[in-house]
C-alpha cells in the first residue's frame, strides 16, 4: 500500500527559466549571497526536459515557492550575466 502525503506536508515548488552560462555558477551566486542555509532552504534543482523547447544557455531550475525572492536576489546581486525568463508553478507554464 502506497503512502500519500498530506496537502499541508507537501513542498510547493516553482520552476524558473533561467539564461546562464554554466549551472555551477547559480550555485556559487546563491553561496556567496545567503551561505550554505540558504542554498538548503532554496534547493535549488536542475530539470532537463524537452530540451528541445529550450534556447541555446537556458536551463530550468526547481527553488521552493517561499525561497522565490531570495533566489531572486541572489542571481541579481551576482557578477555574471544570469538573467530570469520566466516562473511558473508548473513545467507546461513555461513554455506556453
Amino acid at each position: 500500500m502506497k503512502l500519500k502525503t498530506k496537502t499541508t506536508e507537501r513542498t510547493d515548488i516553482r520552476y524558473v527559466l533561467v539564461n546562464v552560462d554554466k549551472k555551477n555558477k547559480i550555485e556559487e551566486s546563491i553561496k556567496f549571497f545567503c551561505g550554505s542555509l540558504g542554498l538548503s532552504q532554496i534547493s535549488p534543482i536542475f530539470v532537463e526536459p524537452m530540451e528541445e523547447k529550450l534556447e541555446k544557455n537556458d536551463l530550468i531550475v526547481s527553488i521552493r515557492r517561499e525561497s522565490l525572492d531570495l533566489f531572486r536576489a541572489a542571481l541579481e546581486i551576482n557578477k555574471e550575466e544570469i538573467k530570469i525568463k520566466k516562473v511558473s508553478g508548473t513545467l507546461k507554464g513555461l513554455f506556453s
